[in-house]
């Protein structure tokens, strides 16, 4: 199967085997290196998706997870980060509207945000409108996650645990949980 044409992103051109797996979905579609890889699902649109590749769309940690599975097969010193960030209008265009709409004066809202560490670099490959590479805000809270689906599960949970540490005055965590899954689906609508 021929290569397939991807955009540069500066991460290790480290061959995909040909073995069940990461690999074997990522080479089924002729993408043959990390690198082209990274590259293929940083340019897939933001939305939520139960399978990266078979939906053609993620989320940061779909997204993520799927490249750390896969750097993990090829022996790559390679981990799923999880933070608290601010998603505000300045990291994401399309939440500005949301937030200036909710009438409160809240400038942002703390989003669980996952992004890959790779050789001690972190790289954000979230949005395809957006260069690959570090964060680009900085993290209120961050540790190391596990890529697995229990892990994923948890994410939610994870999530509203931490914004009762970081509720502003006068939101409820309820409130604030609204407030953030309206940015969502602006982000996801905005999504090419």
């Amino acid at each position: 199967m021929p290569t397939v044409p991807l955009p540069a992103v500066p991460l290790p051109a480290v061959p995909l085997p040909d073995r069940a797996g990461p690999c074997r979905a990522f080479r089924a579609r002729g993408i043959v290196r990390f690198d082209q890889a990274a590259a293929h699902v940083h340019r897939l649109p933001y939305g939520r998706a139960a399978d990266v590749l078979a939906e053609g769309r993620g989320t940061c940690s779909s997204k993520h997870a799927l490249l750390v599975r896969l750097g993990r097969a090829l022996g790559l010193d390679i981990r799923l980060m999880l933070g608290l960030v601010r998603l505000d209008a300045a990291s994401a265009p399309a939440v500005g509207p949301v937030l200036a709409a909710q009438g409160r004066g809240l400038a942002f809202v703390p989003e669980a945000h996952c992004w890959l560490e790779l050789d001690g670099q972190s790289w954000d490959l979230t949005f395809p409108d957006q260069p690959p590479g570090p964060l680009r805000t900085v993290p209120l809270v961050a540790r190391s996650w596990p890529p697995t689906p229990a892990a994923l599960a948890e994410k939610p949970a994870w999530h509203r645990a931490q914004l009762a540490h970081h509720l502003p005055p006068g939101w409820t965590v309820d409130a604030l949980w609204a407030l953030r899954e309206a940015c969502i689906a602006a982000l996801a609508t905005a999504a090419p």
